[in-house]
């Protein structure tokens, strides 16, 4: 009799560790499949870009503007594109440009300028490591025409080889007619924020 009750125990301890273990198994198996599908569901900023709906989602002022305008040149110059996305975040960067800019750089000149320019900068090693930029209150803001304008200072700090550099653009910006902020032109300056 005190075998048999000593088996039932020893079969009822085996039962119920098997029981915790495949239970174990089945949550921890669970979790592994979450973490997958989150890990699956975080973007590159690439992705970001080209996923963004500048149609229906254009950024309300001119910094918010060059924001984007300044992921893109990171996605340009530091990452390595496929032709595809380099021509959906060509046409996204375009939808940030005046009706002037896009005058004088239609997208089939425009994309094939860029891809040279970003070919010298992978040749010369040079990468964006970080960008600064004016703050909206400090801007330059004027009104002529019948047009606004704002411009805003742009620093670009470089690593080209062992060495670092800072370049200075200052961006020039005209509201549209649907009260959108759009890159007129830039142009290289000595001015700092």
């Amino acid at each position: 009799m005190y075998k048999k009750a000593q088996n039932l125990i020893v079969v009822i301890i085996v039962m119920v560790a098997l029981a915790a273990a495949v239970i174990g198994g089945f949550f921890l198996v669970r979790n592994m499949g979450n973490k997958n599908r989150e890990v699956r569901k975080s973007k590159t900023e690439v992705e970001k870009l080209m996923e963004f709906d500048l149609d229906n989602n254009y950024p309300g002022t001119a910094r918010e503007v060059l924001k984007i305008n300044n992921r893109l040149m990171k996605c340009y110059y530091n990452e390595e594109l496929s032709d595809e996305q380099l021509k959906v975040l060509a046409a996204q960067n375009q939808k940030l440009f005046d009706e002037e800019l896009l005058k004088r750089n239609p997208y089939d000149t425009y994309l094939p300028r860029l891809k040279k320019e970003i070919e010298g900068y992978k040749k010369s090693k040079v990468t964006i490591i970080n960008i600064g930029l004016q703050e909206l209150a400090e801007a330059e803001m004027e009104e002529r025409g019948g047009y606004k304008f704002c411009n805003l200072l742009v620093s670009f700090f470089l690593k080209e080889g062992n060495g670092h550099k800072k370049t200075n653009h200052k961006y020039y910006l005209r509201e549209d007619k649907d009260g959108k902020w759009k890159i007129l032109f830039w142009e290289v300056t000595e001015k700092t924020f």
